[in-house]
Protein backbone atom coordinates (compact mmCIF):
# COMPACT_ATOMS: atom_id res chain seq x y z
CA UNK A 1 0.00 0.00 0.00
CA UNK A 2 2.83 2.30 0.66
CA UNK A 3 4.09 1.90 -2.45
CA UNK A 4 1.26 3.18 -4.57
CA UNK A 5 0.46 6.31 -1.63
CA UNK A 6 4.34 6.88 -3.00
CA UNK A 7 4.20 6.52 -6.22
CA UNK A 8 0.72 8.49 -6.51
CA UNK A 9 2.50 11.52 -4.22
CA UNK A 10 5.96 11.83 -7.29
CA UNK A 11 3.08 11.29 -9.77
CA UNK A 12 0.61 14.11 -8.97
CA UNK A 13 2.80 16.45 -6.97
CA UNK A 14 6.04 16.01 -8.49
CA UNK A 15 9.80 15.42 -7.31
CA UNK A 16 10.64 19.03 -6.15
CA UNK A 17 6.90 19.41 -4.31
CA UNK A 18 7.60 21.01 -0.79
CA UNK A 19 6.25 20.26 2.52
CA UNK A 20 6.28 23.24 4.64
CA UNK A 21 5.54 25.05 8.39
CA UNK A 22 5.06 28.73 7.81
CA UNK A 23 5.09 31.44 10.46
CA UNK A 24 2.65 34.69 9.62
CA UNK A 25 2.65 37.94 11.26
CA UNK A 26 -0.68 39.84 10.39
CA UNK A 27 -0.09 43.29 12.15
CA UNK A 28 2.47 45.85 12.39
CA UNK A 29 5.21 46.74 14.84
CA UNK A 30 5.07 49.81 16.44
CA UNK A 31 7.20 50.86 19.46
CA UNK A 32 8.74 47.39 20.56
CA UNK A 33 4.75 46.25 20.27
CA UNK A 34 3.29 43.63 17.71
CA UNK A 35 -0.23 45.18 17.04
CA UNK A 36 -1.53 41.86 15.07
CA UNK A 37 -1.61 37.97 15.59
CA UNK A 38 0.68 35.21 14.75
CA UNK A 39 -0.27 32.66 12.58
CA UNK A 40 1.84 29.18 12.72
CA UNK A 41 0.39 27.46 9.22
CA UNK A 42 1.12 23.82 8.63
CA UNK A 43 0.93 21.54 5.42
CA UNK A 44 1.54 18.37 6.50
CA UNK A 45 5.32 18.51 7.59
CA UNK A 46 6.06 15.62 9.41
CA UNK A 47 10.07 16.97 10.41
CA UNK A 48 8.85 20.17 12.05
CA UNK A 49 9.81 20.37 15.40
CA UNK A 50 10.28 21.69 19.09
CA UNK A 51 13.70 23.42 17.73
CA UNK A 52 11.75 24.94 14.62
CA UNK A 53 9.78 26.92 17.24
CA UNK A 54 12.69 28.05 19.14
CA UNK A 55 14.17 29.83 15.93
CA UNK A 56 10.66 31.09 15.76
CA UNK A 57 10.80 32.74 18.74
CA UNK A 58 14.04 34.11 18.50
CA UNK A 59 13.11 35.68 14.84
CA UNK A 60 10.21 37.35 16.54
CA UNK A 61 12.61 38.78 19.12
CA UNK A 62 15.03 39.78 16.17
CA UNK A 63 12.39 41.93 15.01
CA UNK A 64 12.34 44.28 18.76
CA UNK A 65 9.16 43.22 19.76
CA UNK A 66 8.73 43.06 23.55
CA UNK A 67 4.68 42.87 23.70
CA UNK A 68 2.34 41.37 21.38
CA UNK A 69 -1.26 42.53 21.47
CA UNK A 70 -2.96 39.81 19.49
CA UNK A 71 -3.45 36.37 19.32
CA UNK A 72 -1.22 33.35 18.59
CA UNK A 73 -3.51 30.69 15.95
CA UNK A 74 -2.70 27.40 14.48
CA UNK A 75 -4.29 26.76 11.30
CA UNK A 76 -3.67 23.35 9.98
CA UNK A 77 -6.64 23.87 7.42
CA UNK A 78 -4.49 22.11 4.82
CA UNK A 79 -5.94 19.07 5.73
CA UNK A 80 -9.79 18.11 6.63
CA UNK A 81 -10.83 18.10 10.15
CA UNK A 82 -10.65 13.69 10.43
CA UNK A 83 -7.32 13.58 12.22
CA UNK A 84 -7.83 9.49 13.13
CA UNK A 85 -6.90 7.25 10.28
CA UNK A 86 -9.87 4.84 12.03
CA UNK A 87 -12.66 7.24 10.79
CA UNK A 88 -11.04 8.02 7.32
CA UNK A 89 -10.47 4.16 6.69
CA UNK A 90 -14.10 2.63 8.10
CA UNK A 91 -12.29 0.28 9.79
CA UNK A 92 -14.20 -1.05 12.82
CA UNK A 93 -10.84 -1.45 14.69
CA UNK A 94 -7.75 0.09 15.21
CA UNK A 95 -5.10 -2.76 13.98
CA UNK A 96 -2.60 -0.46 15.38
CA UNK A 97 -2.99 3.20 17.17
CA UNK A 98 -1.16 5.97 15.21
CA UNK A 99 -0.74 9.72 16.47
CA UNK A 100 -3.64 12.17 15.04
CA UNK A 101 -2.92 12.79 11.16
CA UNK A 102 -2.67 16.62 11.16
CA UNK A 103 -1.51 19.56 8.48
CA UNK A 104 0.36 21.33 11.50
CA UNK A 105 2.71 18.68 13.40
CA UNK A 106 4.89 18.96 15.93
CA UNK A 107 7.79 16.37 16.99
CA UNK A 108 5.62 13.63 15.28
CA UNK A 109 2.42 14.56 17.03
CA UNK A 110 4.47 12.50 20.06
CA UNK A 111 4.66 13.68 23.37
CA UNK A 112 6.94 13.16 25.93
CA UNK A 113 6.31 13.91 29.83
CA UNK A 114 9.29 13.46 32.21
CA UNK A 115 8.85 13.51 35.90
CA UNK A 116 11.57 14.05 38.24
CA UNK A 117 11.83 13.36 42.36
CA UNK A 118 13.76 15.86 43.76
CA UNK A 119 15.40 15.10 47.63
CA UNK A 120 12.87 15.61 49.82
CA UNK A 121 10.19 13.20 50.92
CA UNK A 122 6.64 13.96 50.93
CA UNK A 123 7.42 17.57 48.22
CA UNK A 124 5.62 16.82 44.62
CA UNK A 125 7.65 15.53 41.85
CA UNK A 126 8.15 18.05 39.00
CA UNK A 127 6.85 17.09 35.98
CA UNK A 128 8.30 18.40 32.02
CA UNK A 129 6.90 18.14 28.72
CA UNK A 130 8.18 18.16 25.48
CA UNK A 131 7.39 19.94 23.97
CA UNK A 132 6.47 22.13 26.46
CA UNK A 133 3.21 24.00 25.52
CA UNK A 134 0.42 26.13 27.18
CA UNK A 135 -2.15 23.61 25.76
CA UNK A 136 -1.26 21.26 27.87
CA UNK A 137 -2.72 21.40 31.96
CA UNK A 138 -1.61 19.47 35.09
CA UNK A 139 -2.56 17.59 37.72
CA UNK A 140 0.45 16.04 39.53
CA UNK A 141 -0.61 14.29 43.21
CA UNK A 142 2.68 11.95 43.03
CA UNK A 143 5.24 12.90 46.05
CA UNK A 144 8.68 12.13 46.56
CA UNK A 145 9.82 9.04 48.76
CA UNK A 146 12.68 7.88 50.30
CA UNK A 147 15.86 9.72 50.36
CA UNK A 148 18.89 10.23 47.84
CA UNK A 149 21.59 7.19 48.71
CA UNK A 150 25.07 8.41 49.51
CA UNK A 151 27.06 7.09 46.31
CA UNK A 152 29.76 5.05 47.52
CA UNK A 153 32.60 4.16 44.69
CA UNK A 154 32.76 0.25 43.89
CA UNK A 155 35.25 -1.52 41.49
CA UNK A 156 32.96 -2.84 38.46
CA UNK A 157 31.61 -6.35 38.90
CA UNK A 158 30.08 -8.91 36.60
CA UNK A 159 27.52 -9.73 38.73
CA UNK A 160 26.43 -6.55 39.49
CA UNK A 161 22.92 -5.40 37.62
CA UNK A 162 23.83 -2.22 35.59
CA UNK A 163 22.62 1.16 35.89
CA UNK A 164 21.75 1.67 32.08
CA UNK A 165 20.13 -1.52 32.94
CA UNK A 166 17.90 0.24 35.38
CA UNK A 167 17.07 2.86 33.88
CA UNK A 168 15.55 0.80 30.44
CA UNK A 169 13.40 -0.69 32.71
CA UNK A 170 12.41 2.28 34.43
CA UNK A 171 11.67 4.32 31.32
CA UNK A 172 9.83 4.30 28.43
CA UNK A 173 6.31 3.52 29.26
CA UNK A 174 3.64 3.84 26.67
CA UNK A 175 -0.43 3.56 26.46
CA UNK A 176 -0.61 1.13 23.97
CA UNK A 177 -0.11 -2.33 23.26
CA UNK A 178 2.07 -4.41 20.88
CA UNK A 179 0.12 -5.80 18.09
CA UNK A 180 1.42 -7.28 14.48
CA UNK A 181 0.19 -4.99 12.03
CA UNK A 182 2.87 -3.17 9.50
CA UNK A 183 7.03 -3.43 9.63
CA UNK A 184 6.99 -0.23 11.70
CA UNK A 185 8.66 -0.33 14.91
CA UNK A 186 7.13 2.64 16.90
CA UNK A 187 8.11 2.98 19.97
CA UNK A 188 4.91 4.67 21.35
CA UNK A 189 2.54 2.67 19.15
CA UNK A 190 4.20 -1.24 19.98
CA UNK A 191 5.40 -0.66 23.40
CA UNK A 192 2.78 -2.07 26.17
CA UNK A 193 1.94 0.44 28.40
CA UNK A 194 2.76 -0.62 32.25
CA UNK A 195 0.53 1.68 34.54
CA UNK A 196 2.96 1.67 37.19
CA UNK A 197 6.92 1.66 37.41
CA UNK A 198 8.89 0.34 40.03
CA UNK A 199 8.46 3.22 41.52
CA UNK A 200 4.94 3.25 41.49
CA UNK A 201 4.39 6.18 39.04
CA UNK A 202 1.30 6.33 36.80
CA UNK A 203 1.39 8.94 33.83
CA UNK A 204 -2.19 9.00 31.90
CA UNK A 205 -3.77 11.71 29.76
CA UNK A 206 -6.70 12.85 29.26
CA UNK A 207 -8.35 15.83 25.96
CA UNK A 208 -10.42 18.51 28.27
CA UNK A 209 -13.45 19.58 26.25
CA UNK A 210 -11.36 23.26 25.49
CA UNK A 211 -8.78 21.41 24.03
CA UNK A 212 -6.43 21.44 26.06
CA UNK A 213 -4.68 18.09 27.44
CA UNK A 214 -4.65 17.05 31.27
CA UNK A 215 -1.72 15.66 32.71
CA UNK A 216 -2.41 13.49 35.54
CA UNK A 217 0.61 11.89 37.68
CA UNK A 218 -0.19 9.82 40.73
CA UNK A 219 1.77 7.54 42.97
CA UNK A 220 5.02 8.31 44.15
CA UNK A 221 8.98 8.28 42.83
CA UNK A 222 11.92 7.39 44.63
CA UNK A 223 13.79 10.08 45.58
CA UNK A 224 16.86 11.56 42.73
CA UNK A 225 14.97 9.42 40.28
CA UNK A 226 13.10 10.26 37.09
CA UNK A 227 10.84 8.58 35.14
CA UNK A 228 9.49 8.79 30.91
CA UNK A 229 6.13 8.59 29.58
CA UNK A 230 5.15 8.71 25.98
CA UNK A 231 1.54 9.66 24.62
CA UNK A 232 0.22 11.18 21.51
CA UNK A 233 -0.57 14.82 21.62
CA UNK A 234 -4.02 15.03 20.88
CA UNK A 235 -4.51 18.66 19.53
CA UNK A 236 -1.59 19.47 17.83
CA UNK A 237 -2.73 22.83 16.40
CA UNK A 238 -3.28 24.11 19.73
CA UNK A 239 0.10 22.49 21.29
CA UNK A 240 2.41 24.16 18.49
CA UNK A 241 0.53 27.64 19.51
CA UNK A 242 0.83 26.35 22.89
CA UNK A 243 4.85 25.66 22.97
CA UNK A 244 5.47 29.07 20.53
CA UNK A 245 3.57 31.44 23.19
CA UNK A 246 5.49 29.33 26.11
CA UNK A 247 8.95 30.13 24.33
CA UNK A 248 7.74 33.79 23.71
CA UNK A 249 7.23 34.31 26.93
CA UNK A 250 10.27 32.69 28.07
CA UNK A 251 12.19 35.23 26.02
CA UNK A 252 10.74 38.33 28.37
CA UNK A 253 7.80 39.21 25.47
CA UNK A 254 4.00 39.56 26.72
CA UNK A 255 1.27 38.68 25.16
CA UNK A 256 -1.73 39.93 26.08
CA UNK A 257 -4.15 37.60 23.96
CA UNK A 258 -5.28 33.94 23.73
CA UNK A 259 -4.13 30.41 21.80
CA UNK A 260 -7.01 29.52 19.09
CA UNK A 261 -7.52 27.39 15.61
CA UNK A 262 -7.94 30.22 13.04
CA UNK A 263 -7.05 29.65 9.21
CA UNK A 264 -5.34 32.41 7.55
CA UNK A 265 -8.01 32.01 4.62
CA UNK A 266 -10.62 33.22 6.36
CA UNK A 267 -8.40 36.91 6.32
CA UNK A 268 -10.72 39.39 4.85
CA UNK A 269 -8.02 41.68 5.03
CA UNK A 270 -4.76 40.14 4.04
CA UNK A 271 -2.28 43.40 3.57
CA UNK A 272 -0.30 43.27 6.63
CA UNK A 273 -0.09 38.92 6.25
CA UNK A 274 3.71 38.03 6.17
CA UNK A 275 5.67 35.23 6.10
CA UNK A 276 8.57 35.69 8.37
CA UNK A 277 9.95 32.03 8.50
CA UNK A 278 9.46 29.11 6.96
CA UNK A 279 10.53 25.25 7.77
CA UNK A 280 10.79 23.33 4.11
CA UNK A 281 11.32 19.61 3.37
CA UNK A 282 11.42 17.88 -0.09
CA UNK A 283 8.73 15.34 -0.55
CA UNK A 284 11.33 12.87 -0.90
CA UNK A 285 12.42 13.26 3.09
CA UNK A 286 9.07 11.90 3.35
CA UNK A 287 9.10 8.98 1.22
CA UNK A 288 12.85 7.80 1.79
CA UNK A 289 12.06 7.05 5.43
CA UNK A 290 8.59 5.99 4.86
CA UNK A 291 8.98 3.16 2.42
CA UNK A 292 12.27 2.24 3.88
CA UNK A 293 11.38 1.79 7.32
CA UNK A 294 7.92 1.46 6.97
CA UNK A 295 6.87 4.28 8.35
CA UNK A 296 2.80 4.37 8.67
CA UNK A 297 2.66 7.74 10.30
CA UNK A 298 4.57 9.44 7.59
CA UNK A 299 2.21 7.06 5.07
CA UNK A 300 -1.07 8.88 6.40
CA UNK A 301 0.32 12.05 6.48
CA UNK A 302 1.66 11.55 2.64
CA UNK A 303 -2.02 10.43 1.73
CA UNK A 304 -3.80 13.35 3.58
CA UNK A 305 -1.22 15.52 1.59
CA UNK A 306 -2.21 13.91 -1.53
CA UNK A 307 -6.00 14.26 -1.79
CA UNK A 308 -5.62 17.96 0.24
CA UNK A 309 -3.67 19.83 -2.61
CA UNK A 310 -6.28 18.75 -5.73
CA UNK A 311 -7.89 21.23 -3.43
CA UNK A 312 -11.37 19.65 -4.99
CA UNK A 313 -13.00 18.19 -1.92
CA UNK A 314 -12.56 18.81 2.09
CA UNK A 315 -12.56 14.76 2.06
CA UNK A 316 -8.80 14.05 1.26
CA UNK A 317 -8.90 10.37 1.47
CA UNK A 318 -11.96 10.06 -0.92
CA UNK A 319 -9.82 12.66 -3.52
CA UNK A 320 -6.42 10.92 -2.80
CA UNK A 321 -8.62 7.35 -3.54
CA UNK A 322 -9.58 8.46 -6.90
CA UNK A 323 -5.85 10.04 -7.69
CA UNK A 324 -4.62 6.91 -7.46
CA UNK A 325 -7.36 4.89 -9.27
CA UNK A 326 -7.19 7.78 -12.17
CA UNK A 327 -3.34 6.80 -11.94
CA UNK A 328 -3.55 3.16 -12.49
CA UNK A 329 -5.72 3.45 -15.24
CA UNK A 330 -3.20 5.83 -17.15
CA UNK A 331 -0.80 2.98 -16.17
CA UNK A 332 -2.37 0.33 -17.63
CA UNK A 333 -3.68 -1.05 -14.00
CA UNK A 334 -6.52 -2.45 -13.75
CA UNK A 335 -8.19 -0.52 -10.36
CA UNK A 336 -10.86 -2.59 -9.98
CA UNK A 337 -8.57 -5.31 -8.42
CA UNK A 338 -7.26 -2.43 -6.02
CA UNK A 339 -8.92 -1.20 -2.88
CA UNK A 340 -7.11 1.51 -1.18
CA UNK A 341 -8.64 2.79 2.21
CA UNK A 342 -5.56 4.11 3.82
CA UNK A 343 -2.23 5.07 2.83
CA UNK A 344 -0.07 2.71 5.08
CA UNK A 345 -1.89 -0.46 4.63
CA UNK A 346 -3.09 -0.83 8.00
CA UNK A 347 -6.57 -1.44 7.35
CA UNK A 348 -7.51 -4.84 6.43
CA UNK A 349 -10.20 -3.89 3.77
CA UNK A 350 -7.56 -2.75 1.54
CA UNK A 351 -6.68 -4.86 -1.32
CA UNK A 352 -3.88 -5.40 -4.15
CA UNK A 353 -2.62 -8.19 -6.10
CA UNK A 354 0.79 -9.69 -6.84
CA UNK A 355 0.41 -8.35 -10.38
CA UNK A 356 -0.51 -4.86 -9.98
CA UNK A 357 2.60 -4.38 -7.75
CA UNK A 358 4.99 -5.84 -10.25
CA UNK A 359 3.20 -3.77 -12.87
CA UNK A 360 3.15 -0.60 -10.91
CA UNK A 361 7.15 -1.21 -10.12
CA UNK A 362 7.87 -1.97 -14.38
CA UNK A 363 6.04 1.45 -15.05
CA UNK A 364 7.50 3.28 -12.34
CA UNK A 365 11.30 2.26 -13.44
CA UNK A 366 10.84 4.48 -16.57
CA UNK A 367 9.58 7.49 -15.10
CA UNK A 368 11.20 10.34 -14.14
CA UNK A 369 11.16 9.66 -10.41
CA UNK A 370 11.33 5.95 -10.87
CA UNK A 371 14.95 5.92 -9.15
CA UNK A 372 13.94 7.45 -6.19
CA UNK A 373 11.15 4.42 -5.76
CA UNK A 374 14.50 2.00 -5.98
CA UNK A 375 16.04 4.09 -3.81
CA UNK A 376 13.84 4.33 -1.01
CA UNK A 377 13.11 0.55 -0.89
CA UNK A 378 14.89 -1.05 1.71
CA UNK A 379 18.17 -3.23 0.50
CA UNK A 380 18.77 -6.62 1.77
CA UNK A 381 21.13 -7.23 4.90
CA UNK A 382 22.16 -3.44 4.70
CA UNK A 383 19.28 -1.24 6.25
CA UNK A 384 15.60 -0.77 6.60
CA UNK A 385 12.86 -3.63 6.92
CA UNK A 386 15.38 -5.95 5.25
CA UNK A 387 17.94 -5.12 7.24
CA UNK A 388 18.36 -8.96 8.89
CA UNK A 389 17.48 -10.96 6.09
CA UNK A 390 19.44 -12.69 2.96
CA UNK A 391 22.19 -12.75 4.51
CA UNK A 392 24.86 -14.67 2.21
CA UNK A 393 22.93 -14.70 -0.24
CA UNK A 394 23.58 -13.26 -4.38
CA UNK A 395 20.36 -11.28 -3.16
CA UNK A 396 22.62 -9.77 -0.09
CA UNK A 397 22.93 -5.96 -0.85
CA UNK A 398 21.40 -6.65 -4.15
CA UNK A 399 17.53 -7.30 -3.91
CA UNK A 400 15.62 -3.96 -2.77
CA UNK A 401 12.79 -4.53 -1.10
CA UNK A 402 9.27 -3.21 0.03
CA UNK A 403 8.05 -5.32 2.96
CA UNK A 404 4.21 -5.59 3.96
CA UNK A 405 3.15 -7.69 7.12
CA UNK A 406 -0.31 -8.17 9.08
CA UNK A 407 -0.72 -10.59 11.86
CA UNK A 408 -1.50 -13.41 9.13
CA UNK A 409 -0.13 -11.79 5.78
CA UNK A 410 3.37 -11.40 4.56
CA UNK A 411 4.30 -9.59 1.37
CA UNK A 412 7.31 -8.08 -0.34
CA UNK A 413 8.18 -6.88 -3.69
CA UNK A 414 10.80 -4.60 -5.56
CA UNK A 415 13.44 -5.09 -7.75
CA UNK A 416 16.60 -7.74 -7.85
CA UNK A 417 19.78 -7.83 -10.53
CA UNK A 418 19.85 -11.20 -11.42
CA UNK A 419 23.40 -12.72 -12.34
CA UNK A 420 23.18 -11.64 -16.31
CA UNK A 421 22.66 -8.28 -15.07
CA UNK A 422 18.87 -8.05 -15.66
CA UNK A 423 16.63 -6.08 -13.47
CA UNK A 424 13.62 -8.19 -12.13
CA UNK A 425 10.66 -6.53 -10.36
CA UNK A 426 8.56 -8.75 -8.70
CA UNK A 427 5.91 -9.10 -6.04
CA UNK A 428 4.99 -11.62 -3.08
CA UNK A 429 1.48 -11.71 -1.24
CA UNK A 430 1.10 -14.39 1.58
CA UNK A 431 -2.25 -15.00 3.28
CA UNK A 432 -3.63 -16.84 6.00
CA UNK A 433 -1.13 -18.37 7.76
CA UNK A 434 2.12 -18.32 9.51
CA UNK A 435 4.17 -14.70 8.28
CA UNK A 436 7.65 -16.45 9.57
CA UNK A 437 6.97 -19.18 7.23
CA UNK A 438 6.05 -17.01 4.63
CA UNK A 439 9.16 -14.38 5.54
CA UNK A 440 11.17 -17.71 4.91
CA UNK A 441 9.74 -18.45 1.40
CA UNK A 442 10.48 -14.87 0.94
CA UNK A 443 14.11 -15.20 1.45
CA UNK A 444 13.66 -18.04 -0.33
CA UNK A 445 12.42 -16.95 -3.51
CA UNK A 446 14.60 -13.91 -3.35
CA UNK A 447 17.77 -15.49 -3.31
CA UNK A 448 16.64 -17.77 -6.48
CA UNK A 449 15.81 -14.64 -8.15
CA UNK A 450 19.17 -13.21 -7.50
CA UNK A 451 20.90 -16.27 -8.78
CA UNK A 452 18.80 -16.64 -11.91
CA UNK A 453 20.88 -16.87 -15.26
CA UNK A 454 19.97 -17.77 -19.39
CA UNK A 455 21.86 -21.11 -19.30
CA UNK A 456 21.86 -20.32 -22.73
CA UNK A 457 23.69 -17.14 -22.72
CA UNK A 458 26.75 -19.34 -20.79
CA UNK A 459 27.43 -20.88 -24.53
Amino acid sequence: SKLFTAVSALQYLGTDYKLKTELYLDGAIQNNILVGDIYLVGYGNPFFKTAHLDSMAQIIKGFGVKEIRGNIYADGSFFDDVTERLEYSGDKDIVQALQPITALIINNNILRVTVSAGSRAGQLVSVQTDPPSDAFSFNIKAKVHGYIREQRKKEPSRNRRSSIEHLHNLKNKFPFTDIIAGDSHSDVAQRQQSSESQDGISVKTTLQSDGSQLITVSGRLEAGKSYTYFDFIRKPDLVCAGSLKNKLEQLGINIIGSLSQKSIKSLDNKSKLRVVYEVSNNITDLIVPMIKNSDNFLAEVLFKIIGAKSGKLRDNAKETRRLIENMLENFGINSKECVFYDGSGLSRRSKVTADAIARLLEKVYSTNYGKIIDSSLAIASVDGTIRNRFIGTLAENNLHGKTGTHSNVSALAGYVLTLDGERLAYSMIFNGGDISTYKSLENDIGALLAQFFYFNRMN
